[in-house]
């Protein structure tokens, strides 16, 4: 990251026809070692290119570059603090960029005849991702959720679509559902197989992050088309019709900021794996922190307030909350994940500038599994990254009984957290603002006998929400997909086979099993 850096300021200092995307490359690749001082004019000129190119959108511009918003990547835009009418022109943008991909002959070619002619009681459901059998967190938590679809309801086929997903060391794949390998063959001709096993609906679990197909999506290759999870924000392309979501995520008056129909699902908009990947858990006292013995984290008496989050979440206004609780509570450690000396050089140097010691942040590395699991109970507390929260992290750390506090914002990926709490049951762990998040962080760590029966009390809480909540009972979100299926696919067919038309809400996941 060093050495691009330095590549990147040499671009930006030069005229160079790739300028903008050296400015862009240069605040993303700053931010993933939390070196800030590029931060505010980078951050200035993201906005200002997004701006630029939404004056296209209204018509105000004599000359429309709106593929210059794509030097911001999605995934690095999302966690910076901007609005969602931002994100919306942002996406859109990615969204038209693959559609202008499509070779004009085959605009007319492909047909969903034969999804219309196939026996409807039975749906083909596809699931295309570059990541979800990789060794990717937050995709891996939605493999436990496959093999409990209901073979008579729905007909399952994953799309691989890039050669480094490791199907065959995944574990116990569902048996009965099919695995296509198009990592090697064109977009068209992927679109063109889907289209020609009579898929009824396409669902996108990659959106904009590396390895993305979407022109796969744009050429529309089954009459309705999906998009869940990956994308923590519109998708803002003509051709994904409906995004699932909860009432948390996306809040009424968010919808505005959608291009798609949303698809509310009961409780929460995901299931994770955690259950399987870490059964032991369930046999821990969750009333008190484990031992921190073999863990990596320090032994001395310290409280250890953790963010285990990838570094490039973090941003200087949370660093600087998190800053400030250190000053005020001497007796707390910061815990971060680094597995660069350049990160933690540049966190000591951040502290450093308000007379903090190096020794009062402790960077931990990589474990992977039960034994992360086993971590994360031994915090006193996790505290979350506001902009992009935790999602496998925030679900890893409530199943091994510690508390996380967030404070959701305006943007989807903002509010993952607060959408887990809300489904086990602490709502006290949420904030407002980010006042009102340090003030939540200073009542529970501040070390007397009161914050230690809160902690206590919330643990136990959280202990007892394992065994109930939505969120480790991925049978619930599956079946919760095939009613979804089904009932978009009667809208679509009402509508005269036209899809994205309608909002629809499932009432109980309970109902479903």
């Amino acid at each position: 990251q060093e050495d691009a850096r330095g590549l990147y300021r040499g671009a930006v200092a030069g005229r160079l026809a790739f300028k903008a995307v050296a400015q862009s490359n240069l605040f993303v690749s700053s931010n993933a070692i939390c070196c800030w001082d590029e931060h505010e004019r980078g951050s200035r000129y993201q906005r200002e290119v997004i701006r630029n190119a939404s004056l296209c959108w209204k018509g105000l511009a004599r000359f429309c570059p709106w593929s210059r918003a794509l030097v911001v990547p999605s995934i690095d835009a999302l966690a910076q603090e901007l609005d969602l009418e931002e994100l919306l022109l942002l996406h859109r943008a990615w969204g038209d960029w693959f559609y202008s991909r499509i070779t004009p002959v085959y605009w007319k070619v492909l047909s969903n005849v034969r999804a219309l002619a196939l026996p409807e009681r039975r749906l083909i459901l596809v699931y295309a991702s570059s990541h979800t059998w990789m060794n990717h967190g937050s995709h891996a938590t939605l493999k436990a959720m496959f093999p409990e679809h209901d073979e008579e309801k729905v007909e399952v086929v994953h799309l691989i679509m890039t050669g480094d997903q490791e199907v065959e060391r995944a574990g116990d794949l569902p048996q009965r559902q099919k695995f296509i390998n198009v990592a090697h063959i064109s977009d068209t001709a992927a679109a063109e197989l889907v289209n020609e096993m009579g898929a009824h609906i396409l669902v996108d679990l990659n959106g904009y992050l590396s390895g993305t197909r979407m022109v796969i999506a744009a050429l529309q290759p089954s009459p309705i088309c999906i998009h869940h999870f990956a994308q923590p924000s519109t998708m803002g392309a003509r051709y994904v019709h409906n995004f699932l979501a909860d009432t948390v995520i996306v809040p009424p008056e968010h919808q505005p900021f959608y291009t798609e129909k949303l698809v509310f699902l009961p409780g929460i908009f995901i299931a994770t794996s955690t259950r399987s990947s870490s059964p032991e858990a369930l046999t821990w006292d969750p009333s008190q922190p484990l031992s921190r013995s073999g863990l990596d984290l320090p032994m001395h008496s310290s409280l250890l307030m953790c963010n285990f989050n990838a570094f490039y979440k973090i941003h200087p206004k949370q660093m600087r909350v998190w800053r400030d609780v250190l000053l005020l509570l001497p007796h707390v450690l910061l815990v971060l994940r680094a597995k660069s000396g350049t990160v933690s050089n540049c966190i000591h140097r951040y502290l450093e500038e308000v007379g903090l010691s190096s020794d009062r942040v402790y960077f931990t590395g990589d474990l992977s599994g039960d034994m992360h699991a086993k971590r994360c109970g031994a915090c006193e507390l996790v505290v979350d990254t506001d902009n992009f929260n935790g999602i496998t992290t925030t679900a890893t750390v409530l199943w091994s009984g510690t508390p996380v506090v967030t404070f959701p914002t305006q943007n989807n990926a903002g509010r993952c957290s607060a959408a887990m709490l809300m489904a086990m049951d602490t709502p006290e762990l949420i904030a407002r603002n980010r006042d009102e998040y340090m003030r939540l962080l200073l009542l529970l760590i501040r070390g007397d006998s009161p914050a230690h029966a809160k902690l206590t009390h919330l643990r136990r809480k959280i202990g007892a929400a394992r065994h109930t909540s939505f969120l480790y009972q991925p049978r619930y979100l599956a079946k919760g997909y095939e009613r979804v299926a089904h009932r978009l696919w009667d809208v679509f067919r009402a509508a005269g086979d036209r899809a994205g038309t309608h909002h629809v809400t499932l009432s109980n996941f309970r109902d479903t099993v």
